[in-house]
C-alpha cells in the first residue's frame, strides 16, 4: 500500500465513513457493493482509491471522479448541519485535513437517536 495515507474515507451514496486503516475499511465493505460500484474511496490526502475485490486491497484509482474528496466532505457535513446533527456549517475554506477530522469526530461522538436531536 505505498503512497496511500491513512485514514481512509469511504463515500457510500453520500454517507461518509472514516477508517483508521485499510484493513478496517476492507472489513467493512461488502464484495457485492464493491462490484456494483456503490463506494468511492480516498486516502487522507484526497487521492482517489478503488477496492480490488480479488486481492482485497486498496489501489490508486486514476479514473475520473464526479467530485473531489473536499466536495464530498463539505456536502456531507452541510447535510449533517441542516439535519441538526452538527451545530455549525462547515467552513468551505477549511483544509482537507480539518474536514476529515470533523467527520472522524462526528463518527466518534456518543450516538443520539433521531428524536433526541435539538
Amino acid at each position: 500500500m505505498p503512497n496511500q495515507h491513512a485514514p481512509f474515507i469511504l463515500d457510500e451514496h453520500g454517507d461518509m465513513q472514516v477508517f483508521a486503516s485499510d484493513g478496517a475499511l476492507l472489513n467493512y465493505v461488502e464484495d457485492v457493493d464493491v462490484l456494483n460500484e456503490e463506494y468511492e474511496v480516498w486516502d487522507s490526502l484526497g487521492q482517489p482509491l478503488r477496492i480490488d475485490v480479488d486481492l482485497n486491497i486498496l489501489v490508486i484509482d486514476n479514473r475520473k471522479r464526479s467530485s473531489s474528496l473536499t466536495t464530498a466532505l463539505l456536502g456531507y457535513l452541510s447535510r449533517m448541519h441542516k439535519e441538526g446533527w452538527v451545530s455549525s456549517a462547515p467552513d468551505t475554506n477549511a483544509p482537507l485535513a480539518d474536514l476529515v477530522d470533523l467527520v472522524e469526530r462526528f463518527q466518534a461522538r456518543p450516538r443520539r437517536r433521531w428524536w433526541q436531536r435539538p
